[in-house]
């Protein structure tokens, strides 16, 4: 009998902890546990000392708000939602045990009681991944037609390098056949300056 009784208080005592740490981040959880008088100490300002007792009691103490991550008693602090199956993420307080699933932030219906709303994380998961696939196949397909364009203008860069230097070459023997058709010019000029025709 006496081991059925302890079973069922370190039962109560876990249910006692997982109802204190609702709404706190896994990162967070170390920040959340009592000092050694089972104090508490507010995240923004530690000279605020309550009791363990007052944190998620419905009740905001610290002026962050760091005393109730699991309720909507204070406006300026934020909950975690773990969103099982997909990835966690924060919501302001006072969304939460409001009534409305805030599937876009919270899939796993965390931010409302137990039974209020589904876990639609495995969906959300699954649209998320289909639209990543979609997103990632775009990105391929666009670095491809990116190459075909570098080759394409690699090759054109060339062709009209090959015809500047040819055309370069036509100006220059051009050119010159000017230069040599003005010394011809000046010859018959100077002949025909002397009566010669």
């Amino acid at each position: 009998m006496t081991k059925i009784i302890l079973v069922g208080l370190v039962y109560l005592n876990y249910v006692y902890a997982v109802q204190k740490l609702r709404g706190v981040a896994p990162a967070d959880i170390a920040k959340y546990q009592p000092d050694e008088n089972g104090n508490w100490h507010c995240l923004s300002d530690p000279t605020i000392i309550i009791p363990y007792d007052y944190v998620n009691d419905d009740y905001c103490d610290c002026p962050d708000g760091s005393d109730e991550p699991g309720t909507s008693a204070c406006g300026n602090a934020v909950f975690y939602c773990a969103n099982v199956g997909f990835k966690g993420n924060f919501i302001p307080t006072y969304k939460i045990d409001d009534g409305i699933c805030d599937y876009d932030v919270c899939c796993d219906g965390s931010d409302e009681p137990d039974g209020v709303c589904g876990n639609k994380c495995e969906e959300l998961k699954a649209r998320f991944e289909s639209d990543i696939k979609l997103h990632n196949e775009r990105i391929l397909k666009g670095l491809k037609i990116k190459e075909s364009i570098v080759q394409k203008s690699s090759h054109m860069k060339q062709s009209v390098q090959e015809s500047i230097q040819s055309i370069t070459l036509q100006i220059e023997a051009t050119n010159r056949r000017i230069q040599e058709i003005e010394v011809e010019k000046k010859k018959l000029n100077y002949f025909k300056d002397r009566g010669y025709q």
